[in-house]
C-alpha cells in the first residue's frame, strides 16, 4: 500500500488511521490504570466488571469496524488501493510488565489469553471480528453473535470455539439477559415485597414516597425491583425507568438522557422529525415556556432543530431548566394517576446524572401520586439519603430454605442432589445471583445433565468453583475501592476470612489512624464486618467469594511473600499460643513455598489436634507426607516423614481408615525408618500397625503378630516408655484375636515397670499407653469369667481417664463393663454405663467410641424389651460401622439385633443376622464376637421348636463350645449351657436338661453373676 500511494500520501492515509484508532480506543473508557506496583493491569481504564470490559471491547471493535469501513470507501476513492483489518477479541486475566530502557518505559501484556487473542484476529474474516468462547460468555445476550466452529489454536491443545460479532443489542442489562434465559424462581422476598406494597397505598392516599433498595452486587435488587415493576403495570400504574451503566460512566447524563426520552416516549427507531414532534405536543401540554425550553431540550437529546437552534447558556442554568422540564413532565403525569419512578444501578452514574437525581428528588420528594423507587449497592453514598423524606430497605442474603427451593426450580430434586443446595448455599452464603451462576457452571461443565428442573448429578462435586460470572461482579467492586483500601483487603484476604486489626497492623505497619478508618471503610462498604470487639478487634469477610476473588487478584509473588509475611507476624504475637496456631502457620508457609517449614508445623498441627479431633489431626499427618514428597531426602526430612506415617497409622486405625489404604503408609515408614537405622521408629510402625491390621478381616492373628514384633523391636532399645507403648499394642491384638492367656502374660511381664502417668509413652501409640493396657486388662478378665478382678481394673482405669480427659479410653472401658452387664443382665449397672459411654463418646475424637454408646443404649433397651428401640439402635449402629473400614465390633453388633429381632417375633430376619454375625466375626478371627453370633443363632433356631433344626443346634453349639475351649471366653459359657438345657427339653430328656441348668447355675456363680444363678436356682427348684 505504501508503495502504491508514496510517502506523502501513505503517510497521510497512516495519521488518518491513527486517528480513528485513537478515538475508537477512547471507547475502552480511558488510559491504562494500574492496580498495584507488582505490574497487574487493567488495560481498559475504569475498573469495571468483566463482562462490562468484554461488553466495551465488543462495542469498540464495533465502531472501530464501522470507522474503518469509512476508510476504506476513502482510500478506496482516492487512491484505488483496498485494504482489510481483522480484529480478535479474547477475555481473562493478563500480566502486564515494564518493557524498555531508562529513557522510554511501555507496558506490554503477556500470557496465553493475549496470545490466543492474536490468532483470534489471524483466523478472523476480512473485515470481521472473531471472539473466544469464554469472551462470549460475557457477552452473550448483548450482542449477535454466530459461530463459526471449532478452530486449532496454535499453542492451544484442544480446538476451540469461536463467534463472530455481527451487531449489538442497545439497551440490554443483565436482567434483560436472565429474563430471556429464563428468571429463576422468585423467592425469599415476601417481606420486601409488603414494604413495597406499603408504600404504593401510602403514594394513592397522598403521601408520595421516595425508596432506596439497598444490597450487595447479586443480592437481587434489581429483580426484586422487577417484581415489583410488574405489579405496579399490572394495576394500570404509569412507570418511568433510568438505570446508570458501568460502560457508561463516562458519558455525561446517559441515564437522564434515557430518562428524558421516556417520558417523552421517544424509541429507539423514531427518526429526528418524528421524534421532535413527540416532544412539542408533550412540552404544549406543560405549563412551561415552550417556546424558550422546546429548542433546549431538542438540543439536549441530540435532536437539534437547524431553524430553532438552543441558546447558548450557562451549563448550570441549563441544567436548572432541564429540571423545570422534567418536573413539570412528572406532575403532569401525577395528576392523572399514580406514577413510579424508577432509577436502577446508582453507583454507576456519572457526576452529572448523580447531580441531577439529586436535584430532581428534591423537587419531587413527597409529591402526591409520586413513588420514586430506586437501587444501589453498599457503596453508594448520597447527602439526600439524611433526607426525613427518604426510606432504605436492605436487602440481605437469602436463607438456607430460600436457597434451596431457588436450586430446586434450577436443577430439580433428584437424589443425587441432596447435599447440592446446602453446599451452594454454604459457598454463595445466600446470595441469589451467585447461587443461580454456581448452578449454571454446573450444568455448562457437564458435572449436571437433564433439563431446567430435572437435571442429574453425573459426577461427584469435590469443589465448587467461582464461576467467571461472580468472579467478576466481586473483583469489579475491589478494584473500585482506592489503593490503600484495596491493598488492606488483599492482605486481609491472604489472612484469611477472619483476622485481627492487631494481626492486619502488624503486617501492613500502617498507621492506626490510617488503619482504623480504612476498616471503617470497608465495613461501610460491607465488604467486612467487625466480629468481635473483645478482648481484640476482630473482622470477618462478609462473603467468603469476596475473600477468595481478593486473594486471587494479587501476583502469585506479591501473595507468597504476604503469606510470608503473615505467619511470621503470628509467631511472634502468638508465641504462648503456638501449638493452637499450628494449622494455621502451616498455612501460611506452605502458601509462602516454605515446604520445609509447612512440615514442621503440619506436624505440631497434627499432634495437637489429634488429641481431640482424629480426623484433622490424620488430614495434617498426610499434608506432612504430601509436602515432603517434594522436598530433598535428608536426615530431617526423613525421620519427619517417619513421624507422619507412625502418627498417621496412628489415627487412621482409631477412625476406621481401611488396610488398603494404610499398608502403603506403613511401607512407607518402615523404609524410611531402615534406611535411617531407626530401630526406635520400626517399632512404632509395627505396633501402630498392629492397630490397622485389627480393622481387617481375617488379620486378628496379623494384628498380634505384628504386635508382638513391636514389642520385640522395642525391646532391642533401651526406651522404656517405647517398651510399654508397643505392649499395649500387643495387648490389643491378643485381645481381638482371643489370645487371652498370651495377653495377660503381658500384664505379668510389665506389671513391676508400669508408670503412674498416663501420658507416659503416650507419643508412640496416640493414646495413653498404661489406660490402654489397663483397658485390655479389663476386657480379658472379664471375658475370661473374673468379673470381679474386670470391675476393679475398670475402676482404676475409668478414675485415672476421667482425671486425664481421655474421653476415648472412658467410653472403651463401658464397653468393657457392658460384656459385664449383659452375662449378669444387670440393667440398672447398664444404663449407668451407658449414659457415661455416651457423654464420653461424643466428645471422642473417633466414631467407633460415638457408636459403641450407641450400642450400648440397644442393650439396655433389648433387656427393658423394648424390641423395636434396640432394632432401631442396632440398625443405626450397624449403619455407621458399614459406612467405615472398622468392623471390628459387627459380629457382635449382629449377634444383639438378632436377639431383638427374635424378640419381636422376627424370626427369619432373626436367623439371618445371627448367621451373618457368626460369619463376619469368624473371617475376623474375632473369638469372643464369634461366640456371640453362634450363641444367638442357637437361640433363633430353638425358638423354631421342631425336631428338623435340632441337629443344626447342636452343630452350631459344637462350634461354640470349641470356640470357648480354645479361647478361654468363659464369659458365653453359662448362656451356651441354658441353650443346651432347653435343646434337651426339646429333646425329651429332662435329665440332661437340668444337669445343663445345674452347669449354668455353676458357672454364673464362679463368675459372681449372682441375679442369673438365682434365677437359675428357681427354675431347679420347680
Amino acid at each position: 500500500l505504501a508503495e502504491a500511494l508514496g510517502p506523502e500520501a501513505w503517510h497521510q492515509t497512516l495519521n488518518r488511521f491513527f486517528d480513528v484508532l485513537t478515538s475508537s480506543v477512547h471507547a475502552f473508557e480511558g488510559t491504562v490504570n494500574q492496580y498495584t506496583g507488582d505490574g497487574i493491569m487493567a488495560l481498559f481504564g475504569a475498573p469495571i466488571a468483566a463482562e462490562d470490559h468484554a461488553r466495551s471491547a465488543c462495542m469498540a471493535a464495533l465502531a472501530m469496524q464501522e470507522k474503518l469501513s469509512e476508510l476504506r470507501s476513502k482510500v478506496e476513492a482516492e487512491y484505488g488501493e483496498q485494504f482489510a483489518a481483522r480484529i480478535g477479541i479474547n477475555s481473562g486475566e493478563v500480566v502486564v510488565g515494564r518493557i524498555g530502557d531508562d529513557l522510554r518505559m511501555d507496558y506490554t501484556a503477556q500470557g496465553q489469553v493475549v496470545g490466543i487473542a492474536a490468532r483470534l484476529e489471524s483466523l478472523a474474516p476480512a473485515n470481521g471480528i472473531l471472539l473466544s468462547a469464554h469472551t462470549r460468555k460475557l457477552v452473550e445476550g448483548f450482542f449477535d453473535l454466530h459461530s463459526e466452529g471449532c478452530r486449532q489454536i496454535k499453542g492451544v491443545a484442544d480446538a476451540l470455539e469461536v463467534f463472530q460479532l455481527a451487531a449489538a443489542r442497545f439497551d440490554r442489562t443483565r436482567l434483560d439477559v436472565a429474563r430471556e434465559r429464563g428468571f429463576s424462581k422468585f423467592v425469599g422476598r415476601s417481606l420486601d415485597v409488603r414494604v413495597l406494597e406499603s408504600a404504593i397505598e401510602q403514594t394513592r392516599a397522598g403521601a408520595g414516597q421516595v425508596i432506596g433498595v439497598m444490597a450487595p452486587a447479586g443480592t437481587g435488587k434489581s429483580r426484586l425491583c422487577f417484581e415489583f415493576l410488574q405489579r405496579c403495570e399490572s394495576q394500570g400504574m404509569e412507570s418511568y425507568l433510568c438505570r446508570g451503566a458501568a460502560h457508561g460512566r463516562n458519558i455525561s447524563l446517559m441515564p437522564i438522557l434515557q430518562l428524558f426520552r421516556t417520558c417523552f416516549g421517544i424509541q429507539g427507531d423514531d427518526d429526528e422529525p418524528v421524534a421532535r414532534e413527540r416532544i412539542e405536543q408533550r412540552m404544549r401540554q406543560l405549563d412551561v415556556g415552550v417556546d424558550e425550553l422546546t429548542p433546549l431540550v431538542f438540543d439536549f437529546l441530540g435532536l437539534a432543530d437547524p431553524e430553532r437552534p438552543a441558546p447558548r447558556l450557562d451549563p448550570e442554568l441549563r441544567q436548572r431548566q432541564l429540571l423545570v422540564v422534567m418536573q413539570a413532565l412528572i406532575g403532569q403525569r401525577t395528576a392523572l394517576q399514580t406514577v413510579l419512578l424508577m432509577v436502577e444501578d446508582l453507583h454507576w452514574l456519572d457526576a452529572a446524572s448523580d447531580q441531577f437525581l439529586a436535584q430532581l428528588l428534591e423537587v419531587l420528594a413527597g409529591a402526591p401520586n409520586l413513588l420514586i423507587l430506586l437501587n444501589f449497592r453498599p457503596e453508594y453514598r448520597a447527602a439526600w439519603m439524611g433526607r426525613s423524606w427518604y426510606r432504605q430497605i436492605a436487602l440481605t442474603p437469602l436463607d438456607r430454605k430460600a436457597v434451596a427451593e431457588l436450586v430446586a426450580d434450577l436443577l430439580g430434586s433428584h437424589e443425587s442432589l441432596t447435599d447440592l443446595a446446602k453446599a451452594i448455599y454454604e459457598k454463595t452464603e445466600g446470595n441469589p445471583f451467585f447461587a443461580e451462576e454456581v448452578a449454571q457452571a454446573l450444568i455448562e461443565s457437564g458435572q449436571l445433565a437433564g433439563a431446567r428442573g430435572a437435571y442429574e448429578l453425573m459426577q461427584p462435586i469435590e469443589r465448587l468453583q467461582v464461576p467467571d460470572t461472580v468472579q467478576a461482579v466481586l473483583a469489579a467492586r475491589i478494584d473500585k475501592l482506592p489503593d490503600d483500601q484495596k491493598q488492606l483487603l488483599q492482605i486481609a484476604a491472604v489472612i484469611g476470612k477472619d483476622f485481627s486489626a492487631a494481626l492486619l497492623a502488624a503486617v501492613t505497619e500502617a498507621s492506626e489512624a490510617a488503619l482504623h478508618a480504612a476498616l471503617k471503610d470497608l465495613q461501610q462498604l460491607e465488604f467486612i464486618r467487625e466480629q468481635a470487639s473483645y478482648p481484640a478487634l476482630e473482622f470477618t469477610f462478609k462473603h467468603p467469594l469476596t475473600q477468595e476473588v481478593a486473594l486471587n487478584s494479587q501476583l502469585a509473588e506479591a501473595r507468597r511473600q504476604a503469606h510470608a509475611t503473615v505467619a511470621r507476624a503470628i509467631e511472634q504475637q502468638q508465641a504462648e499460643h503456638l501449638d493452637e496456631q499450628a494449622a494455621l502457620l502451616a498455612h501460611h508457609w506452605e502458601e509462602a513455598g516454605e515446604g520445609l517449614l509447612a512440615a514442621q508445623w503440619n506436624k505440631r498441627a497434627a499432634e495437637w489436634a489429634g488429641l481431640t479431633n482424629a480426623t484433622e489431626g490424620l488430614r495434617h499427618w498426610q499434608r506432612v507426607r504430601h509436602l515432603l514428597h517434594a522436598l530433598p531426602r535428608t536426615a530431617e526430612t526423613r525421620a519427619l516423614g517417619t513421624t507422619a506415617c507412625i502418627g498417621a497409622l496412628g489415627l487412621a486405625w482409631r477412625l476406621g481408615i481401611s488396610t488398603t489404604e494404610m499398608t502403603p503408609l506403613f511401607e512407607e515408614g518402615l523404609q524410611l525408618a531402615e534406611e535411617a537405622g531407626d530401630l526406635l521408629s520400626q517399632a512404632a510402625l509395627h505396633g501402630v500397625y498392629s492397630g490397622v491390621l485389627g480393622l481387617a478381616d481375617g488379620a486378628s492373628e496379623e494384628q498380634a503378630r505384628y504386635g508382638r514384633e513391636a514389642a520385640r523391636l522395642a525391646d532391642q532399645t533401651d526406651n522404656e516408655a517405647l517398651q510399654l507403648a508397643m505392649r499395649s499394642h500387643w495387648a490389643y491384638g491378643c485381645l481381638f484375636a482371643a489370645r487371652l492367656q498370651e495377653g495377660l502374660a503381658i500384664f505379668g511381664e510389665i506389671g513391676d515397670h508400669l508408670k503412674a502417668d498416663p501420658t507416659y509413652g503416650a507419643e508412640f501409640t496416640g493414646y495413653s499407653p498404661l489406660l490402654g493396657l489397663m483397658h485390655s486388662h479389663a476386657y480379658m478378665l472379664f471375658r475370661l469369667g473374673r468379673l470381679e478382678e474386670g470391675s476393679a481394673v475398670c475402676d482404676r482405669a475409668e478414675a485415672m481417664a476421667c482425671e486425664h480427659g481421655d474421653h476415648e479410653v472412658q467410653t472403651w472401658i463401658q464397653i468393657a463393663r457392658i460384656d459385664r452387664d449383659i452375662v449378669c443382665a444387670d440393667l440398672e449397672a447398664a444404663r449407668r454405663h451407658t449414659a457415661i459411654a455416651r457423654a464420653a463418646g461424643e466428645k471422642s475424637a473417633t466414631p467407633q467410641a460415638r457408636y459403641s454408646g450407641l450400642f450400648m443404649s440397644g442393650v439396655c433397651h433389648r433387656f427393658e424389651k423394648e424390641w423395636n428401640q434396640a432394632i432401631a439402635v442396632y440398625e443405626e449402629t450397624l449403619e455407621e460401622i458399614l459406612a467405615g473400614a472398622n468392623r471390628m465390633f459387627e459380629g457382635t453388633v449382629r449377634a444383639e439385633l438378632a436377639l431383638s429381632l427374635l424378640g419381636r417375633g422376627d424370626l427369619e430376619r432373626a436367623e439371618q443376622e445371627a448367621v451373618t454375625g457368626a460369619r463376619v466375626a469368624h473371617q475376623q478371627h474375632s473369638g469372643y464376637c464369634e461366640i456371640r453370633g453362634r450363641l444367638a443363632l442357637a437361640q433363633v433356631l430353638l425358638k423354631h421348636g421342631n425336631a428338623e433344626v435340632l441337629p443344626r443346634i447342636e452343630e452350631t453349639l459344637d462350634l461354640a463350645q470349641e470356640r470357648i475351649n480354645e479361647t478361654g471366653v468363659n464369659i458365653c459359657q453359662p448362656e451356651l449351657h441354658e441353650c443346651r438345657a432347653q435343646l434337651a427339653q426339646y429333646r425329651g430328656d429332662p435329665e440332661a436338661a437340668t444337669q445343663a441348668l445345674q452347669a449354668a447355675h455353676a458357672s454364673y456363680l464362679q463368675m459372681g453373676a449372682v441375679a442369673q444363678a438365682q434365677r437359675l436356682a428357681g427354675l431347679l427348684a420347680r
